[in-house]
């Protein structure tokens, strides 16, 4: 599918970042990037994610909180856990577990990473020009603030092939 790369063997570096509008509302802030992808028929190939959660763990006011995070390629989604919808790239979903009593608990470590070098074509294939990131918590006390730093190189491809990447994502809009 891909017919040209540049940058071939160095990642670049994109970061986003969402804060809830309101806590637990799903909310959603798109990747600008620094260049007219869209014109150029480009897509992205996704190698890692780091995913962070600032606040941390004090903004879980109990058992099963949870926060959830992804990176998408709409932001009309719904529910950003219901993996069979082909916008949803990835889905990282944290939640907070009490064991016993209340002074017990657990380290978290961040970042969360999701590494995709080991997939075929070392990565996951995205159109370049609609990208964005998504929070969501459940039963948290504050809005949250999530980031993410995408690794990522550029892939031309042919005209079909590109609208083949598109319809595949299901992003087509109107």
């Amino acid at each position: 599918m891909a017919t040209k790369a540049k940058g071939e063997g160095f990642a670049n570096i994109a970061y986003l970042k969402v804060t809830e509008t309101a806590p637990n509302t799903l909310t959603f802030a798109q990747l600008q990037l620094a260049t007219t992808l869209m014109t150029n028929k480009a897509a992205l190939v996704i190698h890692r994610a780091d995913f962070f959660i600032q606040g941390g763990p004090s903004n879980f006011n109990g058992a099963g909180d949870k926060q959830m995070m992804a990176v998408t390629l709409t932001d009309r989604l719904t529910d950003i856990t219901d993996l069979s919808q082909p916008e949803i790239l990835f889905m990282i979903e944290r939640q907070r577990w009490d064991f016993g009593t209340a002074a017990s608990g657990f380290l978290n470590n961040e970042p969360a990473i999701m590494d995709f070098s080991m997939l075929p074509g070392t990565g996951v294939l995205v159109p370049a020009d609609r990208i964005y990131i998504a929070a969501q918590g459940s039963g948290l006390v504050n809005a949250s603030t999530v980031s993410c730093r995408l690794f990522y190189t550029v892939k031309e491809l042919e005209t079909a092939d590109y609208w083949d990447l598109v319809e595949a994502r299901r992003i087509m809009t109107t």
